[in-house]
């Protein structure tokens, strides 16, 4: 099995699109019809493996899953708190 090696470039890349996604989720989020609300997110993720393949975009969202986890990224990025219980919460 091929092992993923990560170059200097690659990490950049990655933290880039760690970055976007969440920068994507600052403005908020709109409803349809009072269903689940959409945010940009969504589209960063998208970009992010298409634009860096698989497991470098997976490796992305778990950098900025890492960063909501400990408490960096907050609210806004998070929608409902910041920290462990930001990513061990339901959503709501």
């Amino acid at each position: 099995m091929k092992r993923l090696r990560l170059d200097a470039t690659d990490i950049a890349r990655i933290a880039v699109f760690a970055a976007v996604v969440a920068a994507l989720g600052l403005p908020g989020g709109f409803s349809v019809l009072g269903a689940v609300p959409i945010t940009a997110q969504t589209l960063g993720v998208m970009l992010a493996g298409a634009v860096l393949g698989a497991w470098r975009g997976m490796v992305a969202m778990l950098v900025l899953l890492a960063l909501v986890a400990i408490g960096l990224l907050s609210s806004p990025v998070a929608a409902a708190a910041s920290g462990c219980s930001s990513v061990r919460a339901p959503a709501t």
